[in-house]
């Protein structure tokens, strides 16, 4: 019954992931990817000096299994779940427009479409131009710098469970 007990609690031991957090150039990450599939990644990007209402900040994650991209304020951008046009420019190629959902605390947006593809094509290194058109035809932009985004992108498809 003993040996049971251990090797059961060695199994357990075996499966559990541990979390793991660092920084790749600019980004901060915390990741707990086991094995098995499952688990959790979530990487921030902050805008060196952004004003109030510019982009300020990038999100990659994986919650629960699902890929999420957001683009954050320190300002404001509108009521929960309305959609923003932004435009976004990855290194120097064509700038692509599209409607993004408003966080519910009206500080972000988030990509509606699967991100995948999109954290796919992010160049490391690399710059990342975000446009934001709010409702009142106010305009923000930001430019991020794309350096270690390699090893986010690894850390959130491994979680996820998609090819990087």
């Amino acid at each position: 019954m003993l040996r049971i007990a251990l090797t059961a609690a060695l199994l357990l031991l075996s499966s559990v992931a541990s979390a793991e957090g660092g920084r790749a150039d600019g980004w901060t990450y915390t990741a707990e990817l086991p094995d098995a599939g499952g688990g959790y990644a979530t990487a921030l990007l902050p805008a060196p000096s952004a004003s109030y209402n510019e982009p300020s900040y990038m999100i990659a994650r994986c919650l629960s299994g699902r890929t999420e991209f957001l683009v954050g304020t320190t300002g404001g951008w509108g009521a929960s779940g309305q959609k923003l046009a932004v435009t976004f420019e990855v290194g120097a190629g064509e700038a692509k427009a599209s409607k993004w959902v408003v966080s519910t605390n009206g500080k972000a947006v988030f990509l509606d479409d699967p991100p995948e593809d999109f954290l796919r094509a992010i160049s490391d290194p690399g710059t990342l131009r975000f446009t934001v058109r709010e409702p009142s035809g106010a305009v923000h932009e930001t430019v991020f710098d794309t350096s270690g985004f390699a090893t986010v992108r690894a850390k959130i498809a491994k979680a996820c469970g998609w090819t990087p």
